[in-house]
């Protein structure tokens, strides 16, 4: 309804429709109701509430009385009623139309309902003017017309209809024929609601979206959205940009103080090492040192660029400091605060100058990157930066936000930022510090700029790897578009027909030609045009015409134009002489040079933006205003020329590469422009440049801009074009001729697309030998994957034949792209119509021999060698498989014939050589006689020289490191890789290997052509960058040993080994060691290898040590274990050497710690502390001052189970369990123990059962592969404990059984208690599987029978 507020003229009318009904209210046209009766009854007051009750009573009926006129509306046909008639109505039109109303709705008897309208005076009606009123709610409401003609007295009326509007012109404007009559349409109020509520209209604060589904992929993954919910999003964007140079000058100036501080430090940066630069750009330094320093980057506007983000970065905390907008809030550590208002007062300062103030702004920054708020310490949302990145990529009031693909990059802005301030930082603090400038960086840096602690640096590195990622994977839509039939290109929805921009191109030119008419005032240069068409000719037959070139020569001010056989030099004055004779050219009014001069430089500078343009279409490549700024014609001081004559083609070679100081300099690309361009450019640089030259001083130009017509091809007013003015000069050119502007950037783009989609020249992914086609690629300043990304990419077989050097290559390009667009010189357009069949003339088919000719010698040879190898491989291959194959086909046929058959891994017996033993002594200098450990340690060994996968399961000390350092000192020209789980494990092995004489190391730091044993750590063994490495030295790779290998399937919490398979694609045999992979397990093992389980070789020994003596406690009050661990280490330590080890493990790094704290000695963990380097060199010297063992208390350690794990030390004496978590583990840590031989002591201390490995919805996992049932059964059997270590092997003894083995606990009280017909029975396996056994144990003689043995027993088990 129409809000009468809101319009100075009514919009509608009410009406009343007529009724066709006896009992129905009749209205007119105009809102005018029929006669009421005369008599009116009186008004009666009624109370408010009973008035309530009775407009609620009606509504419910559908009928309402409208409080103004006190007419009664029905609600059904929206009209007005008499009273007299409303009864009947309703009856029909209500309760007649539905049968079946509830009660409450049902229209009651006459009487009552009359009685309910006088309570809201129906009985008394005002009145109701003719013509357009106010809207009457509940009431139909018509269009209303007004008389359009001016000045009609009437002009305020509105009328119900078109013909009353008709009848009206023709009474009142005669003058109007019935076609000439204006009237004018009201717009009707029909969305006058809905805009009173808001349709349409965005709240002023932000709504999160209540549906996981409606929000978008940025929401969705960061949870920003809640942060907004109820932000006044359209304040929270103003925030994040710089202030207005006239209301917030002291904002403004805050980009010119960010710019100057940044370019100082990158005057200084070199004063900085490079290892500390190095360690500077490196994420975590500790797992990789990136090989390019931090450095200042290649272009000026790039550093400009980054200082202003940062300066929008401190304004917007400045802005929430003095403003702190309502729900979000920004949070800075105080000393920050500080910080900013100081600098905001300097920038205020009137008189401040940039000296006083940028030591303030480093401040700042510094202050942001090293100290966090205490909100930010509990929450990691609550960086300062997170705001700021949320405020920054706002693209409107309403919450949309930028794509995906932009947040990288502005991250990488904040970034750099950060890192430079680092870089400033430890310059200023040199001098304090000996000018070490690494070791500022160590102490006092390193901590904020790298992953680890809960920083602002360590934040946005979270962030970068999310965006970046979220970017790869976002699928936009193409941005350009072709039509079916591949004539209009879509450009953002505008529209390229490509027949005009082949039009657009003689059209061009025809103008440049008359500038250039213009631009000699009637000095004569046809002979000059001719002279050069001449020698331009690229017919081979008229070669000794061509131009002469000679691009290494680097002679000052050397050019084409300077070379004497050329004959240019006698054209270079004619301009010149005849503009000297040009009287008006030179005369003065008023001390000043006329015009006419400067209307010369005009159309000099007309005619070098549209040949920019002219080249950048026709030179068959993509063009960037970088490269262009520094296009020189002519040698000077300041580089070489880029603009040569190859093979009569005039040759731009730019040297430019955005990477370029990151590689050292760029590629080399080729680009010729169409002939008739390149005929006009050498005009207008050999004939208009030195005379622009020459008349430059009288224009008032210096030297330098004068000059600078002698030798750059691109020059306006005496100024070299830079990138906007290239920008500038394409959106004039572009807009003018398409009706579309279009920088540099959309222009290369177009031009790309064109040229693959039209042109048919490939820029799809080539081979690695396709080095032709990469040139394309490179014409374009892009990668083969960039193009395949961006550029709707054909097929190789599209691609036309190209020349075998690059730089012909890059002009075959060119030369297809003239020929596309027209522009090919008339001698070459037959051959290139030729090249474009279905059959290539001779010379293509000459030139095709000319090139395959060399290859096939070469390439048959490396066909036969990889033949041959693949052969051998495959043999070998074969080999295994057969033997694999035997194996099974012997079990099934032993199994049809009903024999009992014992299931046996893969494990044909090998022959281990007599002198392995004797060639392996260098390796085991402390045996004398050398001897192996057992004879699994010999066969595993031997297995290593064969070319299957072994998996060796023997127990810890038993040397399972000897199969990897023997097989290295016996194949010294192979080389092998171990990977193990833990970088202590790795920093082990590497003190060891260096024991040898084996050259080796740590990955990456490696040798690959010398070194013959790699150790790989982990998590980066499991990297594509590894992978690639491998590969790289495929032919000397010979083995690969997987140390600890049950972590493959049992730390699932590390990603990292999901992805080993990575290692199986290296096509090479794979050695896994470990000393607890249970039978049951060898089947998940393989499965996450990737390794069929026929093709895995097993060796396998008895696990249990048989000089470690077993005890076991249960404690029921987890508090006391600490003491009684306590009592033991009192106990055992009198009798220890000071050459022996104590070690306890805990499991959990809490237990830990506590443990440490009240038995006072050292502790042991992944972390000990926050920072990875001091972490790791924490963790180094924690170790060797427990290998030293100076005092007693350094010879224990209190650790978890990443202490130990293939660490070999062999006099570690006892080993204590505050909790066990399973027997893996278990094995593993009892292993540290007794590796002299000597007798040794395990004591376990538990309080509770270890708990079965659970999935994030509690459900137990299938499989036991780390023996958590074997672990409970051990701790909780009356049995001797070491047959608890049968699910270990499959086969196991009792202590006794082995002499002289120690007798465990159970054993030892069985010996004094117990007669030799009452030994303790060995505890039923499948007692433990789920269903309800009974078993018999003899405790102390008497018997006990349960259906739990696992409680009847726990509660009952003493130590």
């Amino acid at each position: 309804m129409l809000d009468m507020s809101d319009y100075t003229d009514v919009d509608e009318t009410n009406e009343s429709p007529p009724e066709s009904d006896s009992d129905s209210g009749q209205g007119s046209d105009d809102g005018e109701e029929d006669s009421e009766p005369t008599e009116v009854p009186m008004v009666v007051d009624v109370p408010q509430d009973e008035v309530a009750h009775a407009r609620k009573y009606l509504l419910d009926k559908e009928i309402c009385v409208d409080p103004v006129y006190n007419r009664i509306i029905c609600l059904v046909c929206r009209s007005i009623v008499p009273m007299a008639h409303i009864h009947a109505h309703a009856m029909k039109h209500t309760q007649g139309k539905n049968r079946s109303l509830p009660a409450s709705r049902k229209i009651p008897p006459k009487a009552d309902l009359e009685e309910q309208l006088q309570k809201l005076n129906a009985h008394h009606p005002h009145p109701i003017l003719p013509g357009p009123t106010p809207p009457i709610e509940g009431l139909r409401t018509i269009t209303g017309f007004k008389c359009a003609v001016v000045d009609c007295p009437n002009a305020a009326m509105v009328f119900g209809s078109q013909d009353k509007v008709r009848r009206h012109a023709a009474a009142v404007h005669p003058d109007y024929g019935p076609r000439k009559r204006p009237f004018s349409v009201e717009v009707t109020a029909v969305l006058a609601l809905s805009k009173s509520i808001g349709i349409g209209k965005e709240p002023e604060s932000y709504q999160a979206a209540q549906s996981g589904q409606r929000r978008n992929i940025i929401f969705a993954r960061t949870d920003w959205d809640r942060l907004l919910d109820g932000v006044n999003l359209r304040i929270l964007r103003a925030t994040a940009f710089p202030g207005n140079e006239k209301t917030e000058p002291h904002f403004h100036s805050m980009t010119n103080i960010a710019r100057e501080y940044y370019h100082q430090i990158m005057k200084q940066i070199s004063d900085l090492g490079v290892l500390t630069r190095r360690y500077i750009r490196s994420a975590n330094p500790s797992e990789e040192l990136h090989q390019i320093p931090f450095s200042q980057p290649q272009e000026r506007s790039t550093v400009d660029k980054n200082a202003d983000f940062i300066a929008y970065f401190l304004v917007f905390l400045l802005r929430h400091i003095i403003s702190p907008m309502e729900k979000f809030t920004v949070s800075l550590h105080p000393t920050t605060v500080n910080h900013l208002v100081t600098l905001q007062d300097m920038l205020e300062a009137p008189d401040h100058s940039s000296a006083d103030v940028i030591p303030c702004f480093h401040d700042c920054v510094w202050s942001i990157l090293s100290l966090c708020s205490k909100q930010f310490e509990e929450c990691e949302t609550r960086d300062p930066f997170s705001p700021f990145l949320i405020a920054y990529h706002l693209v409107d009031d309403h919450g949309t936000y930028a794509s995906v693909t932009q947040f990288p990059h502005n991250i990488a802005r904040a970034q750099w930022g950060f890192r430079a301030t680092a870089c400033w930082e430890i310059l200023c603090l040199k001098p304090s510090n000996e000018n070490k400038g690494h070791f500022c960086y160590q102490k006092y840096i390193a901590p904020f700029i790298h992953d680890g602690g809960q920083t602002t640096f360590t934040v946005l590195r979270q962030y970068m790897k999310l965006f970046s990622a979220l970017a790869k994977k976002h699928a936009g839509f193409a941005r350009f578009n072709w039509n079916s039939e591949k004539t209009v290109l879509s450009i953002d929805g505008f529209s390229l027909q490509l027949k005009s921009f082949y039009e657009s191109i003689p059209t061009s030119l025809d103008d440049l030609k008359v500038l250039i008419s213009r631009l000699f005032r009637q000095c004569s240069y046809d002979d000059i045009l001719a002279h050069i068409d001449k020698r331009l000719d690229p017919d081979h037959k008229r070669a000794s015409q061509w131009f002469r070139d000679r691009p290494l020569e680097n002679a000052l001010k050397y050019s084409i134009f300077e070379e004497p056989e050329n004959g240019l030099q006698k054209f270079q004055s004619r301009l010149l002489d005849h503009l000297c004779q040009d009287k008006h050219m030179f005369e003065y009014i008023q001390g000043h040079v006329k015009t006419a001069l400067w209307g010369w430089f005009s159309i000099l500078d007309e005619i070098t933006s549209l040949l920019f343009c002219m080249i950048s279409i026709t030179w068959g490549g993509g063009v960037r205003g970088t490269e262009c700024e520094d296009m020189k014609f002519a040698n000077n001081r300041e580089g070489e020329r880029s603009m040569f004559i190859i093979s009569n083609q005039v040759t731009f070679v730019p040297r430019y590469d955005k990477n370029r100081n990151i590689h050292g300099g760029g590629r080399l690309t080729a680009h010729s422009p169409s002939f008739a361009v390149s005929r006009l450019l050498l005009l207008i640089l050999g004939v208009a440049y030195p005379a622009a030259a020459h008349l430059a001083p009288w224009c008032g130009f210096d030297k330098a801009a004068a000059e600078n017509y002698l030798s750059y091809v691109f020059v306006r007013s005496g100024r070299v074009m830079e990138g906007q003015d290239f920008s500038k000069s394409l959106n004039a050119f572009t807009f003018q001729t398409f009706g579309l502007a279009m920088g540099l950037r959309d222009w290369r783009q177009v031009m790309c697309t064109i040229m693959v989609n039209i042109a048919h020249i490939d820029f799809g992914l080539p081979d690695d030998e396709d080095h032709e086609l990469k040139d394309i690629h490179a014409t374009f300043g892009h990668n083969e994957q960039t193009a395949s990304d961006h550029y709707a990419l054909q097929m190789n077989d599209a691609l036309p034949q190209f020349s075998h050097t690059a730089i012909a290559s890059d002009q075959r390009v060119c030369m297809r792209w003239h020929a596309c667009i027209g522009q090919i010189h008339p001698s070459l357009a037959k051959i290139y119509m030729q090249n474009d069949t279905d059959h290539p003339g001779e010379d293509l088919s000459v030139v095709f021999d000319r090139l395959v000719s060399p290859l096939s010698k070469k390439l048959s040879a490396t066909l036969e060698a990889a033949v041959l190898e693949m052969g051998n491989r495959f043999s070998e291959r074969l080999d295994d498989h057969a033997e694999a194959f035997g194996s099974a086909l012997i079990s099934r046929v032993i199994q049809s014939l009903g024999v009992p058959l014992q299931t046996t891994p893969n494990s044909s017996v090998i022959t281990v050589h007599p002198q392995l033993l004797s060639r392996l002594a260098p390796l085991l200098p402390h045996d004398l006689p050398p001897k192996f450990t057992c004879p699994e340690q010999a066969e595993l060994v031997q297995s290593c020289l064969t070319r299957k996968h072994v998996l060796a399961i023997l127990p810890t000390g038993s040397g399972k490191s000897l199969a990897f350092f023997g097989v290295a000192q016996l194949l010294p020209e192979k080389l092998f890789v171990v990977v193990a789980p833990l970088t202590a494990l790795v920093e082990d092995l590497a003190r060891r290997l260096a024991s040898t004489t084996i050259s080796g190391g740590i990955y990456p730091s490696v040798d690959s052509a010398n070194d013959r044993l790699i150790l790989v750590a982990a998590h980066l063994a499991a990297t594509e960058k590894f992978r690639c490495w491998a590969n790289a030295i495929h032919d000397r790779l010979e083995r690969i040993f997987i140390d600890e290998a049950h972590h493959i399937y049992t730390s699932d919490f590390r990603d990292c080994f999901k992805l080993f398979d990575i290692l199986t694609s290296l096509q090479k045999p794979i050695t896994f060691l470990s000393a607890t992979i249970f039978p049951s397990s060898v089947d998940t093992l393989c499965a996450r290898m990737k390794i069929p389980r026929s093709l895995l070789h097993e060796i396998r020994a008895p696990p249990n040590h048989v000089n470690v003596k077993y005890s076991v406690e249960h404690v029921k009050d987890r508090g006391d274990i600490v003491e009684r661990i306590r009592a033991v280490m009192q106990t055992v330590i009198p009798f220890m050497h000071d050459d022996e080890r104590g070690l306890i493990y805990c499991t959990t790094v809490a237990d830990v710690i506590q443990v440490s704290q009240m038995l006072d000695i050292p502790y042991y963990i992944s972390k000990v502390v926050v920072d990875p380097m001091e972490n790791a060199k924490t963790k180094q010297e924690r170790m060797q001052v427990w290998r030293e063992g100076k005092n007693a208390k350094d010879r224990w350690m209190v650790a978890t189970m990443c202490f130990g794990q293939g660490i070999d030390f062999d006099k570690v004496r006892c080993v204590i369990h505050h909790q066990v978590r399973n027997l893996m583990n278990f094995v593993q840590e009892v292993g540290r123990a007794g590796r002299d031989g000597r007798l040794a002591f395990s004591y376990v201390f538990w309080s509770r059962e270890p708990s079965l490995e659970r999935d994030e919805f509690g459900h137990v996992l299938d499989g036991d592969n780390t023996g958590v049932m074997g672990m409970r059964r051990f701790l909780i059997t009356r049995a001797c404990r070491l047959l608890e270590f049968a699910c270990v092997d499959g086969i196991a003894h009792s202590c006794a059984s082995i002499a002289p083995t120690p007798l465990c606990d159970n054993c030892s009280a069985a010996a004094l208690d117990l007669g030799l017909t009452e030994a303790p029975e060995h505890t039923d396996v499948a007692s433990y599987s789920g269903n309800f056994h009974f078993s018999i144990y003899f405790i102390n003689s008497i018997i006990v029978r349960t259906q739990d043995p696992c409680k009847a027993i726990g509660s009952s088990t003493i130590g």
